[in-house]
């Protein structure tokens, strides 16, 4: 747990702890500062404050889209009572995210989540923790959570964040984990468990890029001033959000850090919006809020469910249909593996628990749609 004011890298785990609980007794009051985004970007890009999404417990902890139209976001971050929680989002015209639809529902327990939630590459919901630095899964057949501890892999404690690298991106497939304590990074391997989740071996240590990192979100080329492949990283202590570019692995390269948003008390999670491409950040502390940034690129169209294989056979879509997408499928499908699990309502592990034509069906049936 971590106090919402910023504060050095030095701080002990147990300092910070303390802090958040005088937070969670009210004898200290969070302070909203005034978000800015930096001069370089400033006539690109802008800022729309969400607010507090209603029924989402202080304070706020990453930020991810379970659909099109649904957020999930932790709540009560930190604390052994923090979950995952739902909620729906409204859109203009346009498409832009105007606000939130009704009071959140919980998801998924989620214990001591922090900045990093994302999703593996088989649609598994995943999220760091803090200060006992773990990742934690949601198992997609139940909504049950499972914890892989990280400290014996050599991850620096504690996380901090954690996202896959998309593909289009150097290191795609990767799952790289950043340390908020000493602002290291990590790159861990991970193989896929029957049940739709994933074990975790010995992780490969990457640079360091100070700050605090919470939430990690990759910019797409086709956005204004960002032509090199490049990170937005949320740092806590630094109460902003900085640029980065990428280097072959996906981590951000520190010599390159240029700040994007300034004066963000609480700098938390970070997601790319699928529909318009635009950014939203969560805070801890600091109002806990949901900020809009809109300017970035707009999404690649997606070539719907059946785009399951990417370079390297990294399950995970690469916008492209080939013969890669249905080998990988029947491969999966002859090993009895719940990513080609399809039928009786679910996706990648979430279907009926059997593997009958109609997964070889309905699959073919997205493939022969194309994109969409």
């Amino acid at each position: 747990m971590r106090n919402h004011l910023p504060f050095p890298n030095s701080l002990s785990v147990p300092g910070r702890a303390m802090l958040t609980v005088l937070c969670a007794l009210g004898t200290t009051t969070p302070t909203l500062t005034a978000q800015t985004v930096a001069p370089f970007y400033a006539a690109n890009y802008s800022i729309v404050n969400l607010g507090t999404p209603p029924g989402v417990p202080a304070n706020l902890g990453g930020i991810n889209f379970l659909d099109n139209s649904t957020l999930i976001i932790g709540g009560a971050a930190n604390f052994p009572t923090a979950a995952i929680y739902r909620i729906g989002v409204t859109r203009s015209a346009n498409g832009d995210i105007t606000g939130f639809v009704g009071t959140a529902t919980q998801y998924a327990e989620a214990a001591r989540i922090d900045g990093g939630l994302f999703t593996m590459p088989n649609g598994t919901i995943a999220f760091t923790t803090f200060s006992d630095n773990r990742i934690g899964q949601v198992v997609p057949a139940t909504l049950s959570t499972i914890y892989t501890e990280l400290t014996p892999l050599g991850v620096s404690v504690s996380t901090g964040t954690g996202t896959v690298v998309p593909s289009g991106f150097p290191g795609a497939g990767n799952l790289i984990i950043g340390s908020y304590s000493v602002s290291s990074w990590h790159r861990v391997p991970y193989l896929a468990n029957p049940d739709g989740t994933y074990a975790f071996t010995t992780s490969i240590a990457g640079p360091n890029t100070g700050g605090g990192p919470e939430g990690i979100v990759y910019v797409p080329t086709s956005s204004p001033l960002f032509g090199t492949p490049s990170v937005l990283v949320s740092e806590f202590s630094a109460g902003a959000v900085r640029a980065y570019f990428v280097d072959p692995e996906g981590f951000p390269r520190p010599e390159t850090a240029r700040d994007f948003i300034t004066g963000l008390g609480g700098a938390e999670g970070g997601v790319r919006d699928p529909v318009t491409g635009q950014f939203l950040f969560s805070t801890f502390g600091g109002g806990n809020r949901v900020l809009v940034i809109r300017g970035f690129g707009a999404p690649v169209q997606a070539c719907g469910l059946s785009d399951v294989a990417s370079p390297g056979q990294v399950p995970g879509p690469d916008n492209e249909l080939t013969a890669d997408d249905i080998i990988l499928f029947v491969g999966w499908f002859i090993a009895r593996d719940p990513s080609a699990d399809v039928a009786g309502g679910g996706l990648f592990g979430g279907g009926d628990g059997e593997f009958t034509a109609d997964d070889l069906v309905l699959f073919i049936q997205r493939y022969t749609r194309g994109c969409n």
